[in-house]
């Protein structure tokens, strides 16, 4: 929320992008810019979401990226800027949401018994069911005109046991979820697109989470000076990550002294550095190969999850 002289209050919605990586966790790449400056309107996450995904394509314009978005944005614009800048996407379908789509999905699903999974996940027993090439019309609010979208849209439905909070009984716990994907799904891609993809998301909400319940007390701010603001939210991450690797700290520093040099050393079969017998030109020659094969490990596509946070 930001407070304009003379024009009362005017709400700032903006959104934030973030690096998922495969261990859970999630990295900010690009955070806030300034909201709508028309003082007669009210900012949303659509415009928010428009004016980074501009920065983020203009500072990064060969990045490979799959956007991973919640369920405020399945919508025809979003898709259609997501594909003008070649990026991939899942999105979050609402049961409420595009119901042309979910008519479709509906109507489709039973009728393509090829188009399922079953599959055990950790602990979770999980059913797939999808729907590919889906056509989603909506109206371009510019030009007045019909658009077309081509959508694969995914049901990822889940049972796992857990003990009761309150008792020791245990009781079957179920979830669903649904996506909307850019790219067609397949048995062989299903779970990399759903579990190892779209549930990432879900590392910012935890993050917001424990910023504003578990400690940090983090909420909307009110200022005159929009870049007050920022360093109020610039500076709340650096709280919780200093707070995560002081609690951490000796957990990281056995990891990274033991367990990651093991793992590297058996992959490669090397030896360490300071046991390899021979010239030191030898031992070069060892400290270079390894260093070559950490250097050389390629990685997939960067994961921008987009959240929602208002100032």
């Amino acid at each position: 929320m930001r407070r304009d002289a003379g024009c009362g209050e005017r709400d700032s919605r903006n959104v934030e992008g973030q690096h998922g990586h495969e261990a859970g966790g999630t990295i900010e790449i690009l955070s806030y810019t300034e909201g709508d400056n028309d003082k007669n309107k009210q900012d949303c996450e659509q415009r928010a979401f428009k004016r980074l995904a501009k920065r983020l394509k203009k500072n990064c314009p060969r990045l490979s990226i799959m956007v991973l978005l919640d369920g405020l944005y399945p919508n025809g614009p979003v898709m259609e800027l997501c594909r003008k800048y070649n990026w991939d996407f899942m999105i979050v379908l609402q049961d409420d949401s595009l119901p042309l789509v979910w008519e479709e999905m509906d109507g489709l699903k039973d009728q393509q018994p090829e188009n399922r999974l079953h599959r055990n996940w950790g602990n979770r027993r999980q059913r797939f069911r999808w729907v590919n090439d889906i056509d989603y019309r909506y109206l371009c609010s510019v030009t007045k005109k019909e658009k077309k979208q081509l959508v694969h849209v995914v049901i990822c439905e889940e049972s796992w046991e857990e003990i009761a909070p309150a008792s020791t009984e245990v009781v079957t716990k179920t979830s669903r979820h649904v996506w909307i994907s850019a790219e067609p799904l397949h048995k062989r891609t299903v779970h990399e697109r759903c579990n190892l993809g779209a549930r990432h998301r879900w590392g910012i909400e935890s993050g917001i989470l424990v910023e504003k319940h578990q400690g940090y007390e983090y909420e909307p701010c009110f200022s005159y000076d929009w870049k007050v603001m920022c360093g109020y939210h610039y500076l709340m991450p650096c709280a919780q990550c200093s707070g995560m690797l002081f609690l951490c700290a000796g957990k990281i520093c056995s990891r990274l002294g033991c367990a990651w040099s093991h793992r590297l050393r058996a992959k490669h079969h090397c030896q360490p550095v300071d046991r390899c017998r021979g010239s030191t030109a030898d031992r070069r020659r060892t400290l270079s190969t390894q260093t070559g094969m950490m250097a050389g490990r390629g990685s997939g596509p960067v994961i921008a999850l987009i959240g929602t946070r208002s100032s």
